[in-house]
């Protein structure tokens, strides 16, 4: 079913003009300290036309893959609108050593996978299963070199996540088990920090034509989905992320790439 609300002609009006100043497609993504990064999401309900929803979205997801990223929320284009597009493929190791794969894998990287509640709804320290959150973390690593990182042996549950809109999303968890790992934002580039979220949780979206899903996701793909949703309510990641673990791509890549050293990374930094 189509979404029944009224269009809203001056906003349509303000994307179509955004549209046709970046006509390649590329999209100027907000940063930090823009008012409407801090903004409380509107439900989508139909302001904007099919046709220019439909390349706004176009333009929405080539943004993101030219960033490079795995999601975008549209409060990180300047639009206070409940919806965001996200996309993470297992990408083929056969070329990649460690490293690449590493870079590759961060919520701020295109291609991870191996390879970025209600909305308004927040999380505190206190909720989350502390005991599982050690255990879970780089339980392989025994001081001893570490094999090549794989999908396979990729603590963070990496997953083909296909191209979704995710239109009014909505998650809460299943279960108590958190999983916390490095994860950054395109609003934020160039730093990265650990954020703990919820291992498995239950998505509910609608898509560009109005229909609903609802599906299960786990690992890394749950984490994108929380990731993105939770920029609606006006949340970035490094709100309640390990402040301390706070880290440049730069170092993040040179010292703490694979996610297998978070018991190193927390005891080293102090997070």
């Amino acid at each position: 079913m189509a979404f029944s609300g009224p269009i809203d002609k001056q906003l349509n009006h303000e994307v179509e003009g955004m549209l046709k100043r970046f006509p390649d497609g590329l999209l100027p993504i907000v940063s930090l300290g823009e008012p409407v990064l801090r903004a409380e999401w509107q439900e989508y309900t139909g302001q904007l036309s099919s046709k220019t929803l439909a390349k706004l979205i176009k333009a929405m997801r080539k943004t993101m893959l030219e960033a490079p990223g795995v999601g975008l929320a549209a409060p990180q284009i300047g639009l206070p609108l409940a919806f965001a597009v996200v996309e993470d493929h297992v990408v083929d190791l056969s070329d990649l050593d460690a490293q690449d794969y590493q870079s590759d894998s961060s919520l701020d990287a295109n291609s991870s996978s191996a390879a970025g509640s209600d909305a308004d709804e927040a999380f505190d320290a206190e909720d989350y299963d502390e005991d599982y959150d050690e255990d879970y973390e780089d339980e392989d690593y025994d001081g001893e070199e570490l094999d090549m990182l794989t999908p396979q042996n990729d603590p963070r549950e990496v997953a083909e996540f296909p191209f979704h809109v995710i239109i009014n999303p909505v998650y809460k968890p299943i279960g108590e088990k958190t999983a916390s790992f490095y994860e950054g934002c395109l609003s934020m580039p160039g730093y990265q920090a650990v954020r703990k979220r919820w291992l498995d949780i239950e998505a509910t979206w609608y898509d560009e034509k109005g229909m609903k899903h609802s599906e299960n996701l786990h690992g890394w793909p749950a984490r994108i989905f929380q990731h993105e949703t939770d920029h609606l309510s006006g949340e970035v990641y490094i709100d309640k992320a390990e402040t301390r673990s706070l880290a440049t791509d730069e170092n993040l890549g040179e010292l703490w790439w694979d996610p297998r050293l978070m018991n190193e990374a927390r005891a080293t930094l102090g997070f």
